[in-house]
């Protein structure tokens, strides 16, 4: 880029000429904007608009820019010394996963969570399976297993997060695949840049792209704000669509379009139209979700004010 000098430091001495701190803070009251990376070799700024906190939670490395009017004047990699990492705040991820029927799903949705991942040592995958399914009982996959009664939707959703301690919470499901290399550092950056933690990110799921995010990211601060991950209300479809909506009142659904995270649904043509789907549809036809949803309206301007009681 024309506008900036891409530079590894050697030394993290560099900050001593670039007034900056580990908490993001430089030593003139101004505050560094973030940079999150595709690749390596290429960094770019974090565009939120405004200057943000750096975000020092990238493991080995550091990345910021710096702020020159509209520009960014300098983007930095600094190593972070051993001793200083040691100390360095690191985002825990939780994706969330109930799942039915689906073993060979949930083994290709695994294997892309940890595969893309930038740090999937901080990722924890939560699945909870229904005591009377056996299909995962040769399944041998990296999550924690959560083995209970058949329960609605967003109920399981619910006992996966109670059960987690992650900072940034995945709406998952079986049948998505994660598709871009270091999602989570993505999703981090993001969430860093507020400064109260309060947010909804998600990216491409290849079909309602920006216009829905049908898998997207809560904070731990959004959660325990409204109470829960999900509403308990839905046995079907909704629960993506109540986050969206009331992540639009308050100003905090945040789309990153890099993000692709594709829902291979059979309604795409990308999977049958199996068992767990049409059982999943007889139980909200049955409960009449659409009605549900429309009676519910005053509930999301509620987590709405529930949230923005605790930001800034």
């Amino acid at each position: 880029h024309p506008r900036k000098v891409h530079f590894i430091a050697s030394d993290i001495q560099v900050n001593a000429a670039l007034p900056l701190h580990t908490n993001g803070r430089g030593v003139d009251g101004k505050t560094a904007r973030v940079a999150w990376y595709a690749r390596r070799d290429l960094i770019e700024p974090h565009a939120t608009g405004q200057a943000a906190r750096a975000n020092t939670r990238f493991g080995r490395t550091l990345y910021v820019a710096l702020p020159a009017g509209q520009e960014p004047a300098l983007v930095v990699s600094c190593p972070i010394p051993a001793h200083q990492k040691e100390s360095l705040p690191m985002t825990k991820f939780g994706v969330y996963i109930p799942t039915r029927g689906r073993p060979v799903e949930l083994a290709r949705c695994v294997e892309s969570i940890f595969a893309t991942a930038s740090n999937p040592e901080r990722v924890r995958v939560i699945c909870y399976r229904d005591d009377d399914d056996s299909s995962y009982d040769d399944v041998d996959l990296p999550v924690t297993w959560i083995t209970g009664p058949r329960v609605m939707l967003s109920k399981a959703w619910n006992i996966c997060y109670a059960a987690g301690d992650a900072d940034v919470v995945c709406h998952g499901g079986d049948d998505i695949v994660f598709r871009s290399e270091h999602w989570d550092s993505m999703v981090e950056a993001v969430v860093e840049s507020v400064p109260d933690r309060i947010a909804f990110v998600y990216g491409r799921d290849g079909h309602q792209d920006d216009k829905l995010g049908t898998h997207g990211f809560i904070t731990r601060e959004w959660a325990e704000a409204v109470g829960y991950m999900v509403p308990p209300l839905f046995s079907h479809d909704y629960n993506d669509t109540w986050l969206n909506e009331v992540a639009a009142r308050i100003g905090r659904r945040m789309y990153l379009p890099d993000l692709f995270m594709e829902h291979m649904h059979w309604i795409w043509g990308k999977a049958p139209h199996d068992q767990t789907y049409l059982d999943h549809e007889q139980a909200g036809a049955e409960d009449n979700v659409a009605a549900l949803w429309e009676s519910t309206s005053s509930l999301r301007v509620r987590d709405a004010a529930r949230l923005m009681a605790v930001m800034s």
